[in-house]
């Protein structure tokens, strides 16, 4: 499941910004943090975001945090696409999908220790996405920014409420969770289609799928050597002098 810690922490890097740049910028971080992963829990359909002047600090909130995810979305496409391709031969019973799940999963790992100095099994996944006394709020300004979609509150209170449980099954603290998975696939010979998803305690062995040694990898025609790391930064980068051009010195 896709680059969840990654957007996560995009997010809170954000809110750190803006507190110590901006303390006077009124911001709702539970916003940020849904706004952040827009694509991911409305399944990336219906997602396109825009604001006016007239918006509010909760409709502010998630904007930012989807230009957070859309940046981080444009930045890794080709990256994990490249090496979707490159592990499938590696991984038994493999498919394109349970592939770039594998690579997000490990990407979130090595991202998370790069940010924190943290281990999966210390952030609960549906801790990233918080259901509290705003959600509400939350579910009603997306419905408002997505008013030419019509999507209602309530449908997306309820998406908001089947990611979130979504996230709490696939957190695995003592990685029992990953292995029985694995275990149970491999018996059956299917493809990894749960253990993919699921944060193992630290990245897999023997792939550098982050490509800390700059290896070479294809965008479209063009030969890159970008680390996720870099990509990563670019994505953050982006995204915060977006939001500081058109949100906060607007």
């Amino acid at each position: 499941m896709a680059l969840i810690l990654c957007r996560f922490l995009l997010a809170k890097r954000l809110n750190n910004f803006i507190s110590t740049d901006y303390p006077a910028f009124s911001l709702c971080g539970d916003a940020l943090l849904w706004g952040s992963q827009t694509s991911l829990f409305l399944e990336e359909q219906n997602t396109e975001i825009n604001i006016n002047s007239d918006c509010n600090t909760i409709q502010r909130s998630i904007y930012m945090g989807y230009l957070l995810d859309k940046a981080l979305k444009d930045a890794s496409k080709e990256f994990i696409q490249f090496g979707v391709s490159a592990l499938k031969e590696q991984i038994e019973n493999s498919t394109n999908e349970t592939c770039k799940n594998e690579i997000e999963s490990n990407l979130d790992i090595i991202i998370l220790r790069y940010e924190t100095g943290k281990l999966p099994f210390e952030i609960k996944l549906n801790e990233t996405v918080p259901l509290n006394e705003n959600t509400e709020k939350i579910a009603k300004a997306f419905s408002e920014l997505l008013l030419k979609y019509q999507v209602s509150s309530s449908d997306i209170k309820k998406k908001m409420e089947q990611y979130h449980l979504s996230l709490k099954k696939l957190y695995d603290r003592t990685g029992i969770k990953k292995n029985m998975a694995l275990a149970l696939e491999k018996r059956k010979k299917s493809p990894p289609e749960m253990s993919s998803k699921i944060r193992s305690m630290t990245e897999e062995s023997g792939i550098d799928f982050a490509n800390v040694t700059n290896g070479k990898w294809k965008c479209g025609n063009t030969v890159r050597t970008d680390s996720f790391i870099d990509l990563f930064e670019a994505a953050y980068k982006k995204a915060k002098e977006e939001i500081v051009l058109q949100i906060i010195d607007d």
